[in-house]
């Protein structure tokens, strides 16, 4: 069971590999090893889900966020793709 800091410490928000490669050069910086869950907002972090999914742990499609970006109709199709 996670505690709700450390949920709050290894959820983070990605839109590309390179927003997780500086959290976790981040984390190695201060000697962090939680497992990183990647949230996924953006349209962009959809379409760039393959290379996410090579640095993460685990991935968390937020629809709610998603669809205020793109039209509602089309959230379950972006989620059926994560």
């Amino acid at each position: 069971m996670v505690s709700n800091k450390g949920r709050l410490d290894c959820n983070i928000l990605v839109r590309t590999v390179d927003d997780v490669l500086f959290a976790k050069s981040y984390m190695e910086t201060i000697g962090c090893t939680a497992r990183i869950m990647a949230k996924l907002e953006k349209s962009e972090g959809i379409e760039n889900l393959n290379e996410i999914l090579g640095e993460v742990d685990a991935v968390m499609v937020a629809r709610g966020d998603l669809g205020v970006e793109i039209p509602m109709e089309r959230v379950p199709m972006y989620k059926k793709r994560s």
